[in-house]
């Protein structure tokens, strides 16, 4: 049994019957966020998706914020809680560093900040991370996303 974004009553069905991996994946695919949150999304259903995104719709969690972040590790750690398995993926393949470039509230964080686009993203990753291991997870980054980043338990 496969099942990425299902109801809670497939997980628990999932729970009882075979380990798995559940997957939430991040900062990319995350367009729908911006239905109900705007401000946490980076170049939301721009166009043409293929400059914006890997794969359409374009619209990508905003790395630099730490609103964000907090917002992300939140959402993470919610769905976390709902499912037994020990580990949790919070995906980091398909990031387009094109919509953050033209992003101005993205590039105004990390001009404030003086952080570049990797330590933002590092950090991020970072505060997922770390709410996931308090709730006793082990984080997963998909294997062909960012294998530049050591992520650690500090």
């Amino acid at each position: 049994m496969y099942c990425w974004y299902e109801s809670l009553a497939c997980l628990r069905i999932q729970d009882k019957l075979i380990p798995y991996l559940q997957d939430i994946d991040t900062p990319a695919h995350t367009a729908a966020i911006a239905y109900s949150h705007p401000e946490h999304i980076a170049c939301a259903f721009s166009t043409p998706s293929a400059t914006f995104a890997s794969e359409p719709p374009a619209g990508q969690l905003r790395i630099a914020s730490q609103a964000t972040a907090n917002f992300t590790a939140n959402l993470i750690s919610s769905v976390a809680k709902m499912v037994s398995s020990s580990m949790f993926s919070t995906g980091g393949d398909e990031l387009n560093t094109i919509c953050y470039a033209q992003d101005n509230q993205t590039q105004s964080e990390l001009q404030s900040s003086g952080r570049t686009l990797d330590q933002a993203l590092s950090d991020f990753i970072l505060a997922e991370h770390a709410g996931l291991r308090k709730l006793g997870k082990t984080p997963v980054v998909k294997a062909g996303g960012l294998p530049w980043y050591q992520f650690s338990n500090s």
